[in-house]
């Protein structure tokens, strides 16, 4: 649930759909199926939700994700739509796939990369390491230094971790324990299985 409202993050989503449709083979999935022109004209039967690489990039420029993970199911179901229409073995079912698996593993890498770049909520910037726009008031605990707006954490007397530091909870040195975890942050973390809250 990476914020696409952090300059940052929008940056990271942009970079992620280029090497989708610049990627070899992709050029099929980048503008919507033509049932006649292409000559598939059972396709609408078949496939209820069309997407396109050019239509992800459409709604991305307009601001209709919210988060990384909306642009990302869209651009999943581009490949998944092609998989399930086309023949398996066939040119397009085959670019699908190689697609598929290329995103993942592109995702994967910057996913990776979250807790110690800029692709948090803040990070980089002095924006909110929780909501991704107000200017913080108060420091991680974690020892990054991000800053945690105080309308984030409930309440602005105690202490709170970052995602990136919630995902590095075990390493979070107890003399500085943070008292407070947002019920928001811990929700969003649900992976994490231990995050000590005072």
């Amino acid at each position: 649930n990476v914020p696409l409202s952090a300059p940052e993050n929008l940056r990271k989503a942009y970079a992620l759909l280029e090497r989708s449709m610049k990627r070899p083979g992709c050029e099929a999935f980048l503008q919507p199926v033509d049932p006649d022109e292409d000559g598939c004209s059972d396709y609408l039967e078949v496939i209820k939700e069309p997407m396109d690489l050019g239509t992800v990039k459409d709604y991305l420029d307009s601001g209709a994700y919210d988060t990384l993970g909306d642009m990302c199911d869209h651009i999943r179901l581009v490949f998944k739509n092609a998989e399930t229409y086309n023949s398996e073995g066939s040119r397009i079912y085959v670019s699908a796939e190689e697609g598929r698996k290329a995103f993942d593993t592109d995702l994967q890498d910057i996913l990776n990369a979250a807790t110690d770049s800029a692709l948090l909520p803040g990070v980089g910037d002095s924006a909110c390491a929780v909501c991704g726009l107000s200017r913080g008031t108060l420091a991680c605990v974690g020892g990054c230094g991000r800053q945690i707006h105080a309308a984030c954490t409930g309440r602005d007397d105690f202490a709170a971790l970052c995602p990136a530091c919630a995902v590095k909870a075990d390493t979070i040195d107890d003399a500085r324990p943070a008292r407070y975890v947002p019920k928001a942050l811990l929700q969003r973390l649900d992976r994490v299985n231990r995050i000590a809250t005072w």
